[in-house]
């Protein structure tokens, strides 16, 4: 990082935070201190280091100075000077290897914020940074955080990453595909988190009607279904919504497996869990329409 905080006013800001975590503090002295705070040139810089950066500070008060942090930017990232703006990008991609799980979910949505105010284009470290975390090389905190990021702008500004960008032979997303498809595997890294991001991540580039090519699908299929027995609910309910929307948009992919989908989504409506259950009473309508 090129950018180093003052430490008196880093406390200072770090001290706001706490106090307003007290249900007994004046909480609206303290809003109106962080408010004349916000006046500071490089009050964002102080927040994103905070979140990321500052040893020995609570993680609720981390997160609450990364919650501030995207408040602060809505609809001003783009007035903040040239070098805020990479101050504040380097910050947050170095805190998607945090090992704490909050505080790389609070940098993402922080993220995908900046994403959609100055594009994926204005920012190519964070596609490379994502091409180079997706493969698993750079340990299972930064793969998990990017997975993370990389949903939430898929979530947020699908649009984006379905568009070609300068240095990519494909659009991000169609890219970074294999990468993710690799991780629908009983023995994916960092299971069922990487499994569970990668399945919603397929789920919404299919909702955006990118065209994926005919082996990307088959293999997309082949995951899904491998992943059909997974004990983590919240996959179990991904594996649901993924065969629904397949066989909305491309039933031709299930029609060699159909006997054995009928007689797993019979015994998935009657899924201990209610979220599992209700996903998979959608696979019947879909099969009327």
């Amino acid at each position: 990082m090129g950018w180093a905080p003052n430490a008196q006013w880093l406390e200072q800001i770090c001290s706001l935070l706490r106090q307003y975590q007290d249900p007994q503090a004046d909480h609206r002295a303290i809003f109106q201190q962080l408010e004349e705070a916000k006046k500071h040139q490089e009050f964002c810089l102080y927040l994103a280091y905070t979140l990321g950066h500052a040893q020995g500070v609570a993680t609720h008060v981390r997160q609450s100075a990364g919650l501030l942090l995207k408040n602060s930017l809505k609809g001003k990232y783009l007035e903040a000077t040239p070098e805020a703006q990479a101050g504040m990008k380097g910050m947050l991609l170095a805190t998607l290897g945090s090992e704490e799980e909050v505080i790389r979910q609070t940098a993402g949505t922080v993220m995908s914020s900046i994403v959609g105010q100055g594009g994926l284009r204005a920012w190519p470290e964070l596609l490379g940074s994502l091409g180079s975390d997706l493969g698993g090389g750079n340990g299972p905190a930064r793969l998990i955080g990017s997975l993370d990021v990389l949903q939430k702008v898929l979530e947020d500004h699908g649009q984006m990453l379905s568009e070609s960008v300068d240095g990519m032979g494909a659009a991000p997303i169609v890219a970074f595909m294999p990468q993710i498809l690799a991780l629908l595997s009983p023995q994916a890294p960092c299971a069922p988190a990487s499994q569970l991001h990668s399945l919603c991540c397929v789920y919404e580039t299919l909702e955006r009607w990118v065209q994926l090519e005919p082996h990307l699908l088959q293999q997309y299929v082949r995951g899904v279904l491998g992943l059909s027995m997974a004990e983590d609910v919240d996959v179990r309910r991904q594996v649901c919504m993924g065969l629904v929307q397949i066989l909305h948009m491309h039933p031709d992919l299930l029609e060699p497996h159909m006997g054995d989908l009928i007689v797993y989504m019979l015994q998935r409506t009657q899924d201990a869990d209610e979220g599992v259950a209700l996903e998979a009473c959608e696979f019947w309508t879909a099969m009327c329409i």
